[in-house]
C-alpha cells in the first residue's frame, strides 16, 4: 500500500504552490498598528512622562506655599504649572487626533483599536478641560 508522509505531503505542497503562484495569492491583511500609528506610542509615553514631572512640581509649589496658599506668589507659580500641564495635553490632544485620523485614513476608522483611540482622545479632551477651567478659577 502507498503511503504519504508528511514530508512527502510538505513537499508536493511546495512544488505545487510554486508551480501555480496564481492559486496563492497572499492574504491581504489588516495595516500594522505600529505602522498605522506611527510615533503615537513613542510620544505618549514621552508626554506622559512630562506630565508626570510636572505633577511633582506641583506638589513642591504646594508644599512650599502651603501657609500661604492665597498669595500672589502662590497663584503665579501654580498657574505657571498649570500652564505647563496644559501645553503637554494640548499635545497628547494632537498626536491622538492624528493617530484616529491615520486610522481612518488606512480604512480601520471602525476597528476596534480605533475605538479604543477615540476613547484615550476623549479623556485626553478631559483633562484638558479640566485643567483649563482650574486655570480659569485661579484667575
Amino acid at each position: 500500500m502507498w503511503r504519504m508522509t508528511p514530508y512527502k505531503i510538505l513537499a508536493l505542497f511546495r512544488i505545487h504552490r510554486e508551480f501555480n503562484p496564481d492559486r496563492f495569492k497572499p492574504e491581504e491583511k489588516e495595516a500594522d498598528i505600529d505602522d498605522v500609528l506611527g510615533g503615537y506610542k513613542k510620544a505618549c509615553k514621552e508626554i506622559d512622562a512630562s506630565l508626570k514631572a510636572i505633577a511633582s512640581e506641583m506638589k513642591v509649589v504646594s508644599a512650599t506655599f502651603e501657609g500661604n496658599a492665597d498669595s500672589i506668589e502662590a497663584m503665579t507659580a501654580k498657574q505657571d504649572v498649570l500652564n505647563k500641564r496644559l501645553e503637554e495635553q494640548k499635545k497628547k490632544v494632537a498626536e491622538a487626533e492624528a493617530a484616529l485620523k491615520k486610522y481612518q485614513d488606512a480604512g480601520q476608522g471602525t476597528s476596534e483599536a480605533a475605538k479604543k483611540m477615540e476613547t484615550s482622545l476623549n479623556y485626553a479632551r478631559a483633562a484638558m478641560i479640566k485643567t483649563e477651567n482650574e486655570i480659569r478659577n485661579l484667575d
